[in-house]
């Protein structure tokens, strides 16, 4: 896995580990290619490297001053991350949200794609957006194996609808799960063991 390393006086050193970047040594710049977890090694001045994981430290710069440019620009990312766990600003801004779908199984606005259909896979819940399975909400095993009705299911069970956001991604408003009447209806098409309707690209939400 790749480390970035920036040594500082008095052998202390900060590895940002399972992040991979490119430093500029001309100038100090750090270009960041992909970010992971986070972990802090500061290291004494007999040699070898103690680790320090970040959540033990309210922040970066608590655990270690520096004044290399370099290694401010490392503290200074990886201070937005707790251990493994993605934060709003790596997946931008509120504006570019707005533009994504919302995921027919758990309602967080993760599809690229500017329509239904696209097989692109939900970051939070793993539904993969099958337009066949959206107009058929009985259906599994076509690109998902569990049902639309199944999958909301298990994601309503793990986010309810008082969440707002997870994972960095927020919960489209206007996005609701299928209701009584809807998963009834559904379940008697499917009862026929057919697929009787078209596959679907702007469903009752948008």
């Amino acid at each position: 896995r790749d480390e970035v390393t920036t040594p500082r006086g008095g052998g202390r050193v900060l590895k940002v580990v399972g992040m991979r970047a490119r430093i500029e040594h001309d100038t100090g710049d750090i270009n960041w290619v992909e970010t992971k977890d986070v972990e802090l090694h500061r290291g004494g001045g007999g040699g070898g490297a103690s680790l320090v994981p970040l959540a033990a430290a309210a922040t970066v710069a608590d655990a270690i001053s520096t004044t290399d440019a370099a290694a401010n620009a490392v503290a200074a990312s990886a201070s937005q991350m707790s251990l493994g766990h993605e934060v709003s600003s790596l997946h931008g801004t509120s504006d570019q949200h707005q533009a994504l779908l919302a995921c027919p199984a758990c309602g967080f606005r993760t599809l690229a794609d500017e329509a239904y259909g696209s097989f692109d896979i939900c970051k939070v819940c793993s539904w993969e957006d099958d337009q066949i399975q959206l107009s058929n909400h009985a259906a599994g095993g076509c690109a998902n194996s569990e049902s639309l009705i199944e999958a909301q299911r298990n994601a309503l069970a793990m986010h309810p609808l008082s969440e707002a956001s997870a994972k960095g991604y927020e919960r489209d408003p206007a996005w609701r799960p299928l209701n009584a009447s809807e998963i009834a209806a559904a379940e008697a098409d499917h009862s026929t063991r057919t697929l009787s309707h078209a596959g679907l690209v702007d469903p009752a939400w948008e």
